[in-house]
C-alpha cells in the first residue's frame, strides 16, 4: 500500500549535502516526491510502498551527512499526489524568518585532497577546490536560504563541466554551493601583478620573506619557521615583542618531529575543524627559538584550505609561521585592499585572491586538558554552532565583556556565540562586533528585543545600544556570567558551588573581582569568598608590570632590604606608594606577582604573560604545597594571597627551586578550591575563567575534586575565559525572564 509522508528537518542541514543525501536515499527506496531547502531546514515530501517509507525515514535520522546535525524532525502522514512520478531537488523556498542553522567551515576533505593533487585531474592545483563535504560555509554567507546567490560566490558564475557536477545526484558536488574549478573559479594574484603567484610566494618565504596570505576568513602573516632571522623581523614589524606565534606544519606525523603529541591532539589536528593546537614542545625545539619565546608549548595546526595544502606540497616546506593578519589590537584583514593598506609595512608579499570574504574569522585554539579537548578561542571550525539553552532565549541579544569580546543571539530555545571578536579598545574592534552582531542577527532572522551586558558602565558595548524602542538593557555581573555559562553548558540548573578565577571584572560592590567562590544559578549568584584584596599600584600599570603587586603586597611583611635586593629590577617609582591605588581580589593578578617574585616575568607584553610562563617553569613532580589554608571572615571565605606570598619569597630566600616554588604554588590554589568545597560538603563544582586554561591548575584542582567524590563541571563547547560571557549573560537573562514570567502566570491562577 502507497504512503506519503510530509517531513521537515531542522538543524544543520544546509551547506553540508544534505539535499543530495536525501535524493540518493530516496532513490535508493524507489521513492518519488521532492526536497527543498527553506528559511527553517529541509522540507520532504515522499510517496512509496510503506516498506520504503518506513525505511527511508529510519535512514534519514541514523545515516545524515558527516557535517549534518539534525535537532529536529517532524514527519506527518499525507495524502499521495499521482501527479509526481520521479524525486526531484526544488527551488528554495523563501519568504519566513530564517530558523536554519548555520554551517561551519571546515578543513579540505580526503577526496578533493587527491583530487587536486592529481595531474590527471581537472581541478589539479585549484586553490578553492571544495565538494559537499568540505570548503567554506560561515565564511561566505551572506543570507539564508544557502543557495550560492546568498553567498560570495555568487560572483562566479559556473561553467558547462562544474554546473554538470552540480546537477549530477552521483557526484559528491551535486547541489555543492561553492563548486568551482580553474576555468570559472576564484584566482590567485600578486599585490604586484607578478606572474605565477604560488611559486613566486613560496620563493619569497624560501627567501625569508614575509608573506600575507588571503585564506579562509582573513589574512595570514607567513615566513619560515626556521628562519630565526624572518622570525625576528615578523615581531619586529609586527610590534609582537613575546606572545607565541602559531606554527603550520605538512601533516600530524612532521607535527610529532616539533612537540610531543598526544593520540587526543593528532585526532584535534586531523579533525575537520583543524584548530590550533597547544602541545608539548620538545626539548630541542625544531623551530626557530623566537617563534615561542618564555613558554614550553607551540601552537600546532595543519593546513586546512586547499591553498595551504598547495604552499606545502609545492614548496616543499615542514612548517611556517601561521599569525593573524593584522595591526596589533585591530580585527583581522580580510579584505584585499585593506590588508593591502594596513599590513604594507609588515609583508614583503601579498597572496591575494578574489573570492570575497563575507565573514571574518581567526583560526581557532584547543589545548587539551584531562584528557578532553578545552577550547581557549572559539572561531574557525566551530561558530556558528548552536548551544543549548534550558529556557525561551529568543530576542535575547548578549554583548560579552571587554576583554576577548563575543556576542551571543538567542532564538527560541537555542544560543548563537559569535567568534572571538577581541579587546573592545578601539572604534574598528568595535565596528567588527557591530558587524559580527548585524549579520549573525540577518542570518538566523532575529529581531532584538532586549540586550544583555555586563555591568561595567565604561564598556564600549555601550555604544551599540539602540535608542530607545526596546525593553530596558539587562546588565549581568561578570563573574556571574562565567559560573552560568558553566553550569548551561552542562545543562545543570541547581545551585551549584562555582570557583571563578581570572583577570579583573567588576564586581557587584563596585570593587574589581577575579578570584570568586560563588554559590550559582542561572539566574543568579551569591558571593561565599574571595582572594584577599591585592593592591594594584598604578593601576592598569601594575597589570603590565606584575611587580608592583608583589612589592605591595610584601611591604610591611617583609624587609624592604630584603624586598629590593630580590626585586632589584623594580625602578624607584615602581617602589613608591600611590595614593588611590585600586584593589582587586583576582587570581589572575596573584599569578602575575608570583610570576615576577621569581623573576620570570617582569614586564607583560601580552595578556596571560606571566601565568603562562609561570607555568612554563614547574616541575610537575613536585608534590609539595605551601601550608596556608584558607579562613572564614565575617562570613566570607578569604583565600589567603599575601600569606602565600610571604612563603613563597621565604622559600626564594632559603634557595629553593623556582621549578620546585611554581609548581607548589599551583598545587596550594588547587588544594585552596578542594578544601573549600570540602567546608561546604560540595558535591558539585563549577570551573570557570581564564585561569583554568592552565593546564596544571585545571588538572591538579579536578584530581583533588574529584579524590572527594565531587563531580567537576567545566567548559568543553566554549573557552573558560571571556568569550564565554556573552553566553552566560543571555542565559541569565533567559532564565529571569522564565521567573517573571512563571510568577504572573502563577498570580493569574
Amino acid at each position: 500500500m502507497n504512503r506519503a509522508g510530509q517531513i521537515r528537518v531542522e538543524g544543520t542541514v544546509q551547506g553540508v549535502g544534505f539535499r543530495p543525501f536525501v535524493y540518493r536515499l530516496a532513490h535508493q527506496h524507489r521513492l518519488t516526491g521532492w526536497t527543498r531547502n527553506d528559511t527553517r531546514g529541509v522540507d520532504i515530501f515522499i510517496q512509496g510502498a510503506e516498506k520504503d517509507t518506513a525505511a527511508f525515514l529510519e535512514e534519514l535520522k541514523s545515516t545524515a551527512p558527516p557535517l549534518a546535525r539534525i535537532t529536529r524532525l517532524i514527519s506527518d502522514e499525507v495524502a499521495p499526489d499521482s501527479t509526481i512520478t520521479d524525486f526531484q531537488i526544488l527551488e528554495s523556498a523563501c519568504g519566513e524568518a530564517p530558523m536554519v542553522d548555520i554551517a561551519r567551515d571546515t578543513s579540505i576533505c580526503f577526496q578533493c585532497l587527491e583530487e587536486m593533487n592529481n595531474p590527471a585531474d581537472r581541478r589539479f592545483g585549484h586553490p578553492f577546490i571544495n565538494c559537499t563535504n568540505c570548503g567554506p560555509r560561515y565564511t561566505i554567507i551572506q543570507k539564508l536560504p544557502y543557495d550560492r546567490p546568498g553567498t560570495t560566490m555568487a560572483d562566479f558564475e559556473m561553467c558547462a563541466a562544474c554546473r554538470k557536477e552540480y546537477e549530477d545526484p552521483s557526484t559528491r558536488r551535486f547541489h555543492a554551493q561553492p563548486v568551482s574549478c580553474p576555468d570559472c573559479g576564484p584566482q590567485l594574484s600578486l599585490g604586484e601583478g607578478l606572474d605565477d603567484p604560488l611559486e613566486t610566494t613560496i620563493a619569497a618565504l624560501r627567501a625569508g620573506k614575509i608573506v600575507a596570505v588571503k585564506g579562509l576568513g582573513g589574512f595570514h602573516l607567513c615566513c619560515c619557521a626556521d628562519n630565526e632571522e624572518a622570525v625576528q623581523q615578523l615581531r619586529c614589524r609586527k610590534g609582537r615583542e613575546a606572545r607565541p606565534f602559531a606554527l603550520m606544519v605538512r601533516d600530524a606525523k612532521t607535527a610529532s618531529q616539533f612537540a610531543e603529541v598526544s593520540p587526543k591532539e593528532a585526532e584535534l589536528l586531523e579533525s575537520i575543524e583543524r584548530p590550533i593546537v597547544v602541545v608539548q614542545a620538545l626539548e630541542k625545539k625544531r623551530c626557530a627559538p623566537s617563534v615561542a619565546p618564555g613558554v614550553n608549548t607551540l601552537g600546532i595546526m595543519l593546513p586546512y584550505t586547499p591553498l595551504h595544502a598547495l604552499l606545502f606540497s609545492r614548496g616543499g616546506f615542514d612548517a611556517l609561521v601561521m599569525t593573524s593578519g593584522n595591526v596589533s589590537g585591530l580585527p583581522l584583514c580580510k579584505d584585499n585592499n585593506e590588508a593591502m593598506g594596513l599590513l604594507k609595512g609588515m609583508a614583503d608579499v601579498f597572496l591575494l585572491h578574489d573570492r570575497a570574504i563575507q565573514t571574518r574569522l581567526d583560526d581557532s585554539i584547543v589545548r587539551v586538558l584531562g584528557g578532553e579537548p578545552v577550547l581557549l578561542r572559539r572561531a574557525r571550525g566551530y561558530v556558528p554552532a548552536p548551544l543549548p539553552a534550558p529556557f525561551d532565549v529568543d530576542g535575547l541579544v548578549a554583548l560579552g565583556g571587554i576583554m576577548k569580546s563575543t556576542v551571543c543571539v538567542g532564538r527560541g530555545q537555542t544560543a548563537y556565540v559569535s567568534q572571538y571578536i577581541g579587546t573592545l579598545e578601539n572604534i574598528e574592534t568595535l565596528e567588527h562586533m557591530e558587524a559580527t552582531l548585524n549579520h549573525l542577527m540577518e542570518v538566523l532572522g532575529v529581531d532584538p528585543m532586549t540586550y544583555v551586558l555586563d555591568r561595567h558602565p565604561g564598556g564600549f558595548q555601550n555604544y551599540l545600544l539602540p535608542k530607545g524602542g526596546l525593553n530596558e538593557p539587562v546588565r549581568i555581573q561578570h563573574h556571574h556570567a562565567h559560573a552560568a555559562a558553566c553550569l548551561a553548558e552542562n545543562e545543570v540548573r541547581e545551585p551549584t558551588l562555582c570557583f571563578v578565577f581570572d583577570g579583573l571584572g567588576l564586581g557587584d560592590d563596585g570593587t574589581l573581582w577575579g578570584g570568586e567562590i560563588l554559590m550559582s544559578d542561572l539566574c543568579g549568584s551569591r558571593r561565599l569568598g574571595h582572594l584577599e584584596l591585592l593592591d594594584l599600584p598604578g593601576g592598569d600599570a601594575a597589570t603590565r608590570y606584575p611587580g608592583r603587586i608583589a612589592y605591595a603586597a610584601l611591604s610591611g611583611l617583609v624587609s624592604n632590604a630584603d624586598l629590593n635586593r630580590v626585586l632589584y629590577w623594580l625602578s624607584s617609582n615602581d617602589r613608591k606608594p600611590l595614593p588611590n591605588q585600586p584593589r582587586t581580589s583576582s587570581i589572575g593578578r596573584l599569578f602575575d606577582a608570583v610570576s615576577a617574585l621569581l623573576n620570570v616575568c617582569h614586564e607583560q607584553t601580552y595578556e596571560g604573560q606571566a601565568a603562562m610562563e609561570l607555568e612554563a617553569i614547574v616541575d610537575p613532580n613536585v608534590t609539595g604545597h605551601y601550608e596556608v589554608e584558607p579562613v572564614k571572615e565575617d562570613g566570607l571565605w578569604l583565600l589567603p594571597g599575601k600569606a602565600l606570598l610571604i612563603q613563597i619569597f621565604q622559600a626564594l630566600e632559603n634557595g629553593e627551586e623556582r621549578s620546585a616554588i611554581a609548581a607548589k604554588f599551583h598545587r596550594t590554589l588547587a588544594r585552596w578550591i578542594a578544601a573549600v568545597a570540602r567546608q561546604e560538603s560540595a558535591t558539585r563544582v563549577g570551573l570557570s575563567g581564564g585561569c583554568f586554561q592552565n593546564r596544571l591548575l585545571f588538572e591538579w584542582t579536578r584530581s583533588a575534586l574529584e579524590e572527594q567524590g565531587v563531580e567537576v563541571l567545566v567548559h568543553r563547547r566554549l573557552s573558560p575565559g571571556d568569550e564565554c560571557i556573552s553566553y552566560g549573560q543571555l542565559i541569565t537573562a533567559g532564565a529571569r525572564r522564565a521567573n517573571r514570567k512563571n510568577k504572573e502566570m502563577n498570580a493569574c491562577v
